[in-house]
């Protein structure tokens, strides 16, 4: 019954809301996770007063900061929105479900490549991506699957 989405409102237009709110957690935690990764990177040296290893022989740290000051804030902001049940938050955080999905896919792809280079891996990190971008598949899908079909009217 999903005709108009700005008159008819966002939050109408999906079936199973509470699939939506799955997806609200799962934004609340990808959010968590990505900062408290980031932040475990950059903290210890901000205190040490050394640079972080992980810039290696860049001059800043151009994807944590974006993922810190954009894409984290936006997740968390989504993830309450949605579990308040406003319809920003339902835009958000399918939106941002697609994003985590694709970023997912890739860093698991990263991994592939990297194990079939003899790369080191720790089983923590194809556990927790594998697990993650599996959720993340799922979110997507569930969003998906809880739209509203618009309303035909006359025939064409």
């Amino acid at each position: 019954m999903c005709i108009n989405i700005a008159g008819y409102g966002l939050e109408n237009c999906f079936t199973e809301k509470h699939k939506l709110k799955f997806s609200s957690i799962f934004m609340l935690v990808m959010g968590a996770m990505v900062a408290a990764m980031w932040l475990g990177r950059i903290v210890p040296s901000l205190f040490a007063g050394t640079t972080p290893e992980s810039v290696e022989h860049y001059t800043t740290l151009i994807i944590q900061a974006m993922d810190l000051g954009i894409v984290i804030p936006a997740m968390l902001i989504a993830g309450i929105l949605t579990l308040k049940r406003n319809h920003v938050g339902y835009f958000l955080s399918v939106l941002l479900s697609v994003k985590a999905l694709t970023l997912l896919t890739s860093i698991t792809a990263m991994m592939i490549s990297m194990g079939s280079h003899d790369v080191p891996l720790t089983i923590v990190e194809i556990v927790a991506f594998g697990a993650f971008n599996l959720i993340a598949l799922a979110n997507v899908i569930f969003a998906i699957i809880s739209v509203k079909q618009p309303i035909r009217y006359g025939s064409t």
